[in-house]
């Protein structure tokens, strides 16, 4: 009698139990860096609740302050070409960058910062998963950008003015932007100007010069907070002046290296032939 030999049947591995836990799990990896990500979107979103729009605890990511001489009023051609240019360097700035812009004023109490913010996120770099690119756009509109646009009309339609306090202006600017002159972010100043200092202080109409400015108390007042600052200098054209652009380039180079600035460089300002 021949035995029969029962047949094995193999178990088929649970492929089945095994594809949905492994879509579980990576479901939920996917909520928790969602959540993560979002956690840390609204952290940094609370954070920058200040009155100048600069994160509460961190403080701003850079500094820019720029310094408009319109002493003598720029034309319609010029005005357009510097909007560009500020456009340029608003758009250059990282986020959270706080932006001040003053003007150069014959009136000591209207020297200083006539405005100064944080720029905000604009949207255009805003993550559609967890962010909403058009409020974040909007807040940057209504927040950053149309009161900059207000004032920068407004500074730009200056009257002509008998003096040119340069040097004046910009430690106003400097001391008037609130944690500039001491912060560790990176800074830098845009001088827009023809550079021809006209004050009390200093005058390239009397024919002073740095030799006889650096040992009066002027300098020591006028000389100083841009240690590790980077100057940019966008210089307007003033072809009637009659004064040297040699002298006036000595006086300057020897006061930025005095106040301490860590780089010194003339920008490519479209505002005319110098």
């Amino acid at each position: 009698m021949i035995a029969r030999h029962r047949k094995r049947h193999w178990r088929k591995p649970k492929t089945k139990w095994l594809k949905n836990a492994l879509w579980y799990f990576l479901a939920a990896l996917v909520i928790v860096i969602l959540v993560g990500m979002a956690a840390l979107w609204f952290q940094n979103r609370s954070e920058g609740t200040g009155e100048n729009l600069c994160p509460a605890k961190s403080g701003p990511a850079a500094g820019l302050a720029v310094l408009l001489d319109l002493t003598d009023p720029l034309e319609n051609v010029q005005i357009e070409r510097l909007r560009g240019i500020l456009d340029r360097r608003i758009a250059e700035a990282v986020p959270n960058t706080l932006i001040a812009v003053g003007a150069v004023h014959a009136d000591t109490g209207a020297r200083g910062a006539d405005f100064a913010l944080c720029k905000p996120e604009s949207g255009e770099r805003a993550n559609e998963i967890y962010e909403n690119p058009r409020m974040i756009a909007e807040r940057y509109r209504k927040k950053f950008r149309l009161p900059f646009d207000k004032i920068l009309e407004r500074m730009l339609r200056s009257p002509k003015a008998d003096s040119s306090p340069i040097m004046e202006s910009l430690q106003a600017l400097l001391v008037g932007t609130s944690g500039f002159v001491d912060a560790k972010y990176p800074r830098r100043v845009i001088i827009v100007s023809d550079l021809l200092q006209h004050s009390a202080a200093f005058s390239f109409y009397r024919r002073d010069r740095w030799a006889t400015f650096v040992r009066s108390p002027n300098a020591q007042r006028l000389a100083g907070r841009l240690n590790g600052v980077v100057v940019e200098i966008c210089r307007v054209p003033r072809p009637n002046a009659r004064i040297k652009k040699a002298e006036v380039d000595d006086f300057w180079v020897n006061y930025f290296e005095r106040a301490g600035a860590s780089r010194v460089f003339a920008s490519t300002c479209p505002l005319g032939d110098l």
